[in-house]
């Protein structure tokens, strides 16, 4: 396939973009000459794609296509380890090995490793044999893939042990380039770089971007040893990290017969960020996703533990600490979890992140499934720019965020810009262009549930830890309520109470503990859901008949209840109906970044006027039509602003 220009690359992936500097780029400007040498790549051994191929393949899922051979090999490989992490480490180096003897000579002293448990292992040739033909970006992505799932669950764990697939680290690499990174002079540092998912690619664009202005290879191997630095606390993946960005650069080491000291060192950042006294152009990361452990809080700094509330994650601290690694105007480029976008914990990193960069784009990858191997994940692909503060103290005029989608079924897509809030509320991002009509909606908020008249309840019986008795049947025991759980509540809004069947239906509930059952009638909603299920919101009503015919009800912790006060202005039955319509469940998207239905998060929903739909629904309107006109999205259609149109009729059907 012909490869595209880099320039070819950003027209396909950012149309419109409204930060790009083009102006700056002529054909002798450093931007415009570090375009030019993509072919390059197709022929060297140290293949990197970030052509017009690498945009399409976005439009498939996220992950490489050889998914299912690396599990079949994966499978076969996990009886020579035994469970021991030190034979997991010591197949993954002898491969490397091989693999350095087959394909990059050069490497093989540096890389050599003896052990005899795998000396003339057919299985180690073969995986190397797999692993030889692939481009280096591949190639890493998979053996560090193969090291995270040969090592025990618990190291998996504790390390976070999972890689960014070639695909986002190339998108991530355009964003800084259509952002106007030079390569060929900025400073560079992943403080999280095993499996070399960043550096490696970006010694490959540094290498052309220096090559077009002239540069020796020798010259060119030097300054990556003083503008490429990595840090990781595994040894092992530094070890790696350091043997990828040899292969990628093999063609000046062949040239040179000279391997450069790569800047790459094992350690923690959280602590290696408070030694170093240096700052980068550009901080690239995918940072651990885990909580920190309770007993671990005490060694995090006062300033760290408090960027979240409550129990810190630590991809959270990541994504401040690679903001202060960064010089002033410097790039900051991050693959997190969509978590940090709402919900209250975040709200401290979310205020922190808007007072001291310009969030400039936010990537959403549409689907869960695909990005990282052995786990789902909504991720997001953040692009920021350090903001330095004037002598007042106060940060410069913001501009509006670009929100792209990644999805599987289309190319990436432009699809609005959005406003990022600056006292740590969630940020409200589009997720397709039919959003952006609702985003006006979604800052008004005139009507929430609170005005509805409503308050949230989470159910309280948690399966795992609830010692209470539990029964299939009633029996006819008076303290025995019904346990309301997930299933319960049918994707088409039925509540399944008494169809369901379940080995405890029912749970015991002393007289001391009567707090926790709910007498009132309710909307119950599922609370945990995923963007890719058809709802974000499944609701169903909880009548008061139900409650008559058993004295009230318990609910399981996967279930959130919508709870009528005095103060009500409509019935639940109504409610459950506005939740499960198609613009509120487009609504909450845009405010969601988890696959939890938060209680904060429903007390921030934007819901139309109740006075309206009633009205609307008496006149024999569709509930649809009611909930767009108790938005005030009728009137919008008749504006002429284009901006100001009703959604897109597929939108609300």
């Amino acid at each position: 396939m012909e490869p595209r220009s880099c320039e070819q690359l950003v027209s396909l992936i950012f149309p419109g973009l409204p930060y790009v500097l083009r102006a700056s780029r002529g054909p002798d400007s450093a931007g415009g000459q570090a375009t030019a040498k993509l072919r390059r790549y197709q022929t060297s051994s140290s293949h990197i794609n970030l052509g017009g191929d690498a945009t399409r393949r976005m439009r498939a899922p996220v992950l490489p296509e050889k998914k299912q051979s690396f599990y079949n090999r994966l499978s076969r490989l996990r009886p020579l380890v035994r469970g021991s992490d030190r034979l997991a480490e010591s197949l993954i180096q002898k491969t490397l090995h091989v693999l350095a003897i087959k394909r990059f000579p050069l490497l093989a002293r540096r890389l050599a490793y003896q052990h005899r448990q795998f000396n003339n292992s057919k299985d180690v040739e073969q995986l190397a044999e797999w692993l030889r033909p692939m481009d280096v970006l591949q190639l890493a992505f998979w053996l560090s893939s193969l090291y995270a799932n040969l090592v025990s669950r618990q190291v998996r764990k504790d390390r976070a042990l999972f890689f960014t697939p070639p695909e986002l680290s190339t998108r991530v690499i355009a964003n800084l380039r259509e952002g106007g990174v030079d390569f060929s002079t900025a400073r560079f540092i992943d403080p999280g770089c095993g499996g070399a998912a960043f550096l490696a690619p970006l010694a490959g664009v540094i290498r052309d971007a220096l090559s077009d202005r002239g540069i020796s290879p020798k010259r060119t191997l030097r300054h990556l040893e003083t503008h490429l630095t990595g840090w990781d606390i595994d040894p092992l993946l530094c070890k790696l990290c350091k043997a990828f960005v040899w292969m990628v650069i093999y063609e000046e080491i062949k040239a040179t017969r000279f391997i450069p000291r790569l800047n790459v060192k094992r350690g923690d950042a959280l602590t290696m960020n408070r030694r170093s006294k240096s700052h980068f152009d550009v901080v690239v990361c995918n940072p651990p996703y885990r909580k920190v452990p309770t007993k671990k809080l005490a060694d995090l700094s006062q300033e760290n533990r408090a960027i979240c509330l409550g129990q810190p994650n630590l991809y959270a601290i990541f994504m401040t600490v690679a903001v202060k690694l960064a010089t002033p105007k410097g790039w900051i480029a991050l693959v997190t979890p969509t978590s940090f976008l709402s919900g209250p914990s975040f709200m401290p990193l979310r205020k922190r992140l808007a007072a001291d960069t310009q969030v400039c784009q936010v990537d959403l990858v549409e689907k869960r499934q695909g990005v990282f191997v052995s786990v789902e994940q909504e991720t997001a692909v953040t692009t920021l720019q350090k903001v330095p503060r004037n002598a007042k103290g106060t940060s410069r005029e913001r501009r509006e965020t670009s929100v792209f989608a990644i999805g599987s079924e289309q190319p990436s897509e432009l699809v609005g810009m959005a406003s990022v809030p600056h006292d740590g509320s969630a940020w409200v991002l589009p997720r397709a262009r039919g959003d952006v009509p609702l985003l006006a909606v979604l800052r008004a908020r005139k009507h929430t549930l609170a005005s509805y008249g409503y308050e949230t309840r989470t159910g309280l019986f948690v399966p795992h830890r609830d010692k209470r008795r539990t029964r299939k049947w009633r029996n006819k025991e008076a303290r025995a309520f019904p346990l309301i759980w997930s299933t319960d509540i049918g994707q088409d809004g039925c509540f399944e109470f008494e169809q369901a069947a379940h080995s405890k239906r029912f749970v015991v509930i002393a007289k001391k503990d009567d707090g926790v059952v709910l007498r009132k009638p309710s909307v119950a909603l599922q609370r945990t859901t995923a963007k890719d299920d058809a709802r974000r919101l499944i609701a169903t009503p909880v009548g008061g008949d139900f409650v008559k015919k058993y004295g009230g009800y318990v609910g399981e912790n996967h279930v959130v209840f919508l709870l009528p006060t005095e103060r009500a202005v409509c019935d639940v039955r109504l409610l459950a109906k506005i939740l499960r319509s198609n613009t509120v469940d487009r609504l909450f998207r845009c405010i969601s970044g988890s696959v939890s239905v938060s209680s904060s998060e429903l007390a921030e929903l934007s819901l139309p006027d109740p006075q309206v739909v009633l009205a609307a629904l008496a006149r024999r309107e569709s509930i649809e039509s009611a909930i767009n006109e108790g938005y005030e999205l009728k009137r919008k259609a008749s504006d002429e602003t284009p901006a100001r149109r009703v959604l897109p009729e597929e939108a609300v059907a």
